[in-house]
């Protein structure tokens, strides 16, 4: 269930006009995803993209056959990287949906919590906040749930892996 953001009115999700006032549900919110929104929610693929070009400057073929090679592999794995970043954007707006709608009207604490784990949730999460008004609270979020610097080489001792399928009934 969701809200319209006009009129208050409890609707089902899959509507895409409020059945009260027939306003699009999330018009307001659809207008904020320009050029810019889009550069900064995925600043890390451009880093990347940059990365690649810069690795790729490197005249490593003068040196020897080995480190030009390496330097195509990195290159390749880079924009690898790069580009399943940038296919993330349509996910992006979606959970960025789904956050304003959850957090809109009460703010929800637990709602952030998977996203303040990853340096891109964390940048969703900026946004979210910025455009419900609520910018105080990502400190509190942050606090609460980033783990240390240490932590997160964790991975190197004990690994745990969830995956969440959703399955739509028609």
């Amino acid at each position: 269930m969701m809200l319209c953001s006009h009129c208050n009115k409890t609707l089902n999700d899959n509507l895409k006009f409020c059945t009260a006032c027939g306003r699009p549900v999330y018009a307001d919110l659809k207008e904020k995803f320009g050029f810019g929104r889009f550069v900064y929610l995925n600043i890390y693929a451009f880093l990347l993209l940059a990365s690649s070009i810069s690795v790729l400057c490197i005249p490593g073929y003068k040196i020897s056959l080995f480190l030009y090679v390496l330097q195509i592999f990195l290159s390749i794995y880079l924009l690898k990287t790069c580009r399943q970043l940038f296919s993330t954007w349509q996910d992006k707006k979606r959970k960025y949906f789904l956050l304003v709608q959850r957090n809109r009207i009460k703010f929800c604490a637990y709602s952030f919590e998977k996203f303040m784990k990853a340096p891109c949730g964390r940048l969703l999460t900026r946004v979210v906040l910025k455009d419900i008004r609520q910018s105080g609270r990502y400190a509190y979020l942050k606090k609460r749930y980033c783990s240390s610097f240490w932590s997160q080489f964790s991975f190197f001792f004990k690994t745990k892996t969830t995956i969440t399928i959703y399955k739509k009934y028609y």
